[in-house]
């Protein structure tokens, strides 16, 4: 059986801690143009397009809109055979 799906939308954040003991998650603010390596292992080419929306402790939401990327695509394919004792298993991602 193969199962295939294009990528899911990814939304970034970036935590941010206002306050001594406190941490909160927003979304970063947009400064250049998002390359993707085509790597799930290191999918951004450039991180510092993502920068904390937060400037001298005054904080607004970033500009960067929920979903605005997609990740990578996924391939599944499971081999099942041969009787109850014996069976093999082969995952690919």
């Amino acid at each position: 059986m193969t199962q295939a799906q294009s990528g899911s939308a990814l939304s970034p954040n970036v935590a941010i801690g206002p306050a001594p003991g406190i941490s909160l998650t927003v979304r970063p603010d947009l400064t250049g143009p998002i390359s993707v390596t085509g790597n799930p292992a290191q999918w951004f080419a450039n991180k510092s397009v993502l920068v904390s929306p937060c400037v001298a402790g005054v904080c607004h939401p970033g500009t960067l809109g929920l979903d605005a990327i997609i990740g990578p695509d996924f391939v599944n394919t499971d081999f099942a055979g041969g009787t109850e004792r014996v069976q093999m298993n082969y995952r690919h991602a």
